[in-house]
């Protein structure tokens, strides 16, 4: 099992310096594909109907470097068709905590936690066949480009 922190005196704050819709001229890709993403907690929490409750979603993420401005960013898209405006993003400036493998609904699930001070989130990620290696490939690109103690 691979479980890793980050200290709580490297965070940062969430920067808001990208252009929409981005451009692909100015990005280099290091790695893209689809995962399953799961929904924020307190979505998961808000209604007892099934009907209504939020789901875990097909996601086409991308690690990219702006070339611009030399950062990283791990973005994910509702397909990868339509890549000028992402859905979401999370910064990997503020991931505290990365384990794999994660027990989920016999599932092996990647879970990426993330805060930025005020705000706590928990990421679950798998890949769309539930494939090891795959899961690996995103674990080996997402810890190159961060700092975890």
């Amino acid at each position: 099992m691979i479980s890793i922190r980050r200290s709580s005196t490297t965070k940062q704050k969430l920067s808001v310096d990208r252009i929409y819709p981005l451009d692909p001229a100015d990005y280099e890709i290091h790695k893209q594909g689809y995962l399953i993403k799961s929904p924020p907690l307190k979505k998961v929490r808000r209604s007892s109907l099934p009907i209504f409750q939020a789901k875990y979603r097909k996601r086409y993420f991308i690690i990219h470097t702006n070339n611009t401005n030399n950062k990283i960013y791990f973005d994910y898209f509702c397909k990868h068709e339509d890549l000028k405006y992402p859905k979401g993003s999370i910064d990997l400036n503020q991931i505290t905590k990365i384990s794999h493998p994660v027990h989920i609904e016999d599932q092996n699930r990647l879970l990426i936690e993330t805060d930025n001070g005020s705000n706590r989130r928990e990421y679950y990620l798998t890949s769309v066949n539930n494939d090891e290696d795959e899961m690996q490939s995103w674990i080996y690109h997402i810890k190159r480009f961060i700092q975890l103690e």
